[in-house]
């Protein structure tokens, strides 16, 4: 992949997390999310764990879906509608852990559908700069989840 699509990838994951924090911060002086267990995963086992499933498999995975989503809409609606539909259908998906989720990731996840109906690139093209700009930003989470745990937040 080129090096200025790296970096434009980069930058617009950096929006999209900058935005999910912003409604995280909201959400969360508004409503207490539910509390996790987090014994175990602060080894560093755990990190890697963590750092695997958020920055490779997950947005892998998650992309995946969004393309096939976005791609069965295109169907029966047009463009702006299909990303729309796909992306609130993902989100939907992280409201099975908690309902917040789902509010949080839903703009971020709008920004990766976006390739998908905006360019004239290949499919395959297209999927990659949703899958680089997803694992950026959860790479950025992922900082964030560290941070959080050094400081005790």
């Amino acid at each position: 992949m080129q090096k200025a699509m790296l970096l434009l990838c980069a930058r617009r994951a950096v929006a999209s997390f900058c935005i999910a924090v912003g409604v995280a911060l909201v959400l969360y002086a508004l409503v207490d999310p539910p509390v996790r267990d987090t014994e175990g995963s602060c080894s560093a086992g755990g990190h890697v764990l963590l750092f695997l499933g958020l920055v490779f498999f997950s947005p892998l995975v998650e992309t995946l879906v969004l393309a096939i989503l976005y791609s069965l809409s295109r169907f029966f609606f047009n463009s702006l509608v299909s990303t729309c539909f796909a992306a609130v259908a993902l989100a939907s998906l992280h409201a099975l852990v908690w309902w917040g989720w789902a509010v949080i990731v839903l703009v971020p996840f709008m920004l990766f559908a976006i390739p998908f109906s905006v360019s004239s690139d290949t499919i395959e093209k297209k999927f990659m700069y949703s899958l680089m700009m997803h694992s950026f930003h959860n790479f950025y989470v992922f900082l964030a989840v560290i941070l959080a745990t050094l400081f005790g937040c």
